[in-house]
């Protein structure tokens, strides 16, 4: 009798770990199952992801920029943080004038990483422009995110010249300069730097130095166009990663490229007094129209170099 009971409790006990075995095999089949579909979801979404995101460059490169938002927004619905994504974001809705929409791209991007100069660079110059539809106008905050911009990437001289060119609206000619030395001093190529440089040189009554640095201004923009003519150096609008696709927003560089360009399409050149006359009076104006404040420094006036 024991024998059978003994034989009856090993049978039972084999039972037991046989459906035990096998409920075991199954959860692993079907964990294998689970990962694979996960697996398959994930690489599927990547391939999207990459999808979207091209045909999104492609549409900003041909500035199609509603339809490269509508790409962006698929891109970052994807991955909400891609800061390559984030970044162009905000660049096409900026051109397209939707500042708000802009600002929250840009800001999303420096919380991501807090390093990104060209997130900071982009803030500087959203509240640096001077459109009159943006509403985000702030010289005090585009002051901060430019400074922070070019301790973050001290090779690009872009938010240096911006950081010259809001202290020339308050008038702070001496910090403005500084800027410009810093920036020419390992930039030999820029334009507006040398033309600034210029017109402090003339607000002192320095017109040989003034005509120097007009005359240098004037050589640079020059060899840029003969430059596209010749087809070098012609890029898509929105290829350099540290700046907007045009300068719009930019009043102090249109007013200094259209100068440049009266002076270059003009069977005789321009007097620097002359010229820099106009560019001061366009400058009256700007703070005029923006009601800046003043916060002068230490230097001679407007007159000087009247």
């Amino acid at each position: 009798m024991k024998k059978y009971q003994l034989a009856i409790i090993g049978v039972l006990l084999f039972g037991f770990l046989a459906i035990t075995f096998w409920n075991q095999i199954s959860d692993a089949e079907k964990n294998k199952e689970i990962t694979a579909s996960q697996a398959g979801n994930s690489h599927s979404d990547i391939r999207q992801f990459w999808e979207y995101y091209h045909t999104a460059t492609d549409l900003r490169v041909e500035e199609q920029y509603p339809e490269a938002a509508n790409y962006y927004r698929r891109v970052l619905s994807l991955n909400p943080v891609h800061e390559d994504a984030l970044y162009y974001m905000g660049n096409v809705q900026m051109q397209m004038g939707h500042y708000q929409e802009a600002k929250k791209s840009w800001h999303l991007l420096i919380t991501k990483n807090r390093f990104s100069s060209r997130g900071h660079s982009q803030l500087g110059m959203l509240y640096f422009c001077t459109d009159k539809e943006n509403d985000q106008f702030d010289l005090v905050s585009s002051r901060e995110h430019f400074k922070r911009a070019a301790e973050l990437n001290r090779e690009e001289t872009g938010p240096l010249l911006n950081l010259s060119k809001i202290n020339l609206l308050h008038e702070q000619y001496n910090r403005s300069e500084k800027y410009l030395n810093d920036i020419t001093s390992t930039n030999f190529m820029n334009e507006e730097a040398f033309f600034l440089l210029g017109y402090l040189a003339w607000r002192d009554g320095n017109h040989e130095k003034a005509g120097r640095n007009l005359t240098r201004s004037a050589e640079i923009v020059s060899k840029y166009s003969k430059s596209d003519m010749a087809g070098e150096g012609a890029t898509k609008s929105g290829s350099s990663p540290m700046i907007l696709e045009d300068n719009r927003c930019d009043f102090i560089g249109n007013t200094i490229q259209n100068l440049l360009g009266r002076q270059a399409s003009d069977s005789q050149d321009i007097p620097a007094d002359q010229l820099y006359h106009r560019f001061a009076e366009k400058m009256a104006e700007l703070r005029k129209a923006l009601s800046i404040p003043i916060q002068s420094d230490v230097r001679h006036s407007e007159e000087a170099g009247k």
